[in-house]
């Protein structure tokens, strides 16, 4: 029996819901032990009105009783920073391959209306 965890969007859209389906969402793992991480009950605060406070309020009330709320630790948050900061690299790498592409359209545009008087660059 593997834990389930479930991500912001999950909670958020059961919170959508109503009904208090955001409760509900332990019976879509009621075979697995369901666990709650500290960053998404943060984000779920953050965004709740009066009523979500009251629904996130009770789930953190039953998580806690469980002792399933999963809180990172040091480790955690470094693994996490240097994943980001290599797909912020790999995203800076496109983006600079796509400007130097974007570049040199513009730069023959520019040749091509030097030739053609009256011609525009787009």
């Amino acid at each position: 029996m593997r834990p389930a965890l479930f991500d912001t969007s999950v909670y958020i859209s059961a919170l959508r819901r109503g009904n208090d389906a955001a409760l509900a969402l332990r019976r879509l793992a009621a075979d697995a032990p369901l666990w709650l991480s500290s960053v998404v009950l943060e984000e779920l605060y953050a965004g709740a009105g009066d009523r979500e406070r009251r629904v996130m309020e009770r789930l953190e009330r039953d998580f806690e009783r469980v002792k399933r709320i999963l809180a990172p630790n040091l480790s955690d948050w470094t693994q996490a920073g240097r994943v980001l900061a290599r797909l912020a690299g790999k995203l800076r790498l496109q983006t600079n391959r796509k400007g130097a592409a974007d570049q040199r359209r513009s730069n023959c545009d520019e040749r091509r209306a030097a030739r053609h008087p009256g011609a525009h660059c787009q």
